[in-house]
């Protein structure tokens, strides 16, 4: 089952951050936090030049159930999973102002790389 629905990122310096990544930049190390995300505000976003985006992805999913299961979850689902082989013309892109803080159409996302252990270096975040 392939279709495109929304999805959300922040990015810094061309380094794609997912939302549950940004805790580690932005809560000091040895804080006790115990929220499971969280995000920048908008004061932080433009202190740091984080940009927040929020669009149509890709998603992929494969079905380990039976036929009959199969039917049941997806008429159970929130999100229309009926578009049989997206192109990129379905995909769409927002990214908030830092000024007005609303969401303005862009175009993709220009990120280079991913955050993960080899690539959380290039983020500078904290003073």
């Amino acid at each position: 089952m392939q279709g495109s629905s929304d999805g959300e990122m922040y990015m810094k310096d061309g380094v794609k951050i997912h939302v549950r990544q940004m805790k580690s930049f932005l809560v000091p190390g040895g804080q006790k936090d115990s929220r499971i995300t969280v995000r920048p505000t908008m004061e932080q976003m433009k202190k740091y030049g984080i940009l927040h985006f929020k669009g149509k992805q890709y998603r992929y999913l494969l079905f380990l159930c039976d036929r009959k299961e199969k039917q049941k979850l997806m008429d159970e689902c929130l999100i229309d999973l009926e578009l049989p082989r997206p192109k990129d013309n379905d995909l769409s892109w927002r990214v908030k102002d830092a000024e007005t803080g609303k969401w303005v159409d862009c175009d993709k996302p220009p990120y280079a790389t991913d955050v993960d252990q080899k690539t959380k270096g290039l983020v500078n975040i904290r003073e």
